[in-house]
């Protein structure tokens, strides 16, 4: 699937998408909801996710294992490389599914902040995160941002409403590090 043929139309397109779906939840604000600090706005046994896709716009990472309690394996692919980077997923990799799969609030931003921040931060500085999971549910389907100079949090936007939450920054570190930081060992190359 990745690469496409046409990969510029197809992040254009994607692009006007999320912006489209961004600008329709950001006029809902919170949403009406009043979650408190703490809350999990996003959770998931990280032992029943099957499949995590993030992807920026300079890298793309797949994680996919064959079933609960089966290894997961890495393919990373960054954007001036001609083959993907594959490894069996390692410890980096672990603490990363634990901090995607549980985001506890630390606040829902209003409309008008959300807005703003999206102003400030165009779409392709955001993260695109899908996680599947062994249940028939859709798979959970999130923007993240990391917030320059805060505590360790994130912005993560999801289903219109945004929500500032706590995240450790390092996570987006291991994430840019693909094989050398998430994999073990020694990364294979796809016809090695």
């Amino acid at each position: 699937m990745f690469p496409l043929r046409f990969p510029g139309l197809a992040r254009a397109i994607a692009a006007a998408v999320l912006l489209a779906l961004l600008l329709l939840g950001a006029g809902q604000g919170g949403g009406g909801q009043s979650l408190r600090a703490g809350t999990e706005v996003f959770a998931v046994d990280p032992d029943l996710v099957l499949e995590v896709s993030y992807r920026t716009s300079s890298m793309r990472l797949s994680a996919q294992r064959r079933g609960p309690g089966e290894p997961f394996h890495l393919t990373f692919w960054e954007k001036n490389q001609s083959q993907p980077v594959s490894c069996p997923a390692g410890e980096g990799f672990a603490r990363v599914l634990a901090q995607l799969t549980s985001l506890k609030l630390h606040r829902t931003l209003e409309a008008r902040e959300a807005e703003e921040y999206f102003r400030r931060n165009p779409l392709p500085s955001w993260a695109e995160l899908v996680i599947r999971d062994v249940s028939a549910l859709e798979p959970f389907r999130a923007l993240l941002h990391p917030v320059a100079g805060s505590a360790p949090e994130a912005l993560v936007h999801f289903q219109g409403v945004t929500y500032l939450v706590d995240f450790q920054t390092q996570v987006f570190s291991l994430l840019a590090g693909g094989c050398r930081t998430l994999g073990v060992e020694r990364p294979l190359r796809r016809n090695d």
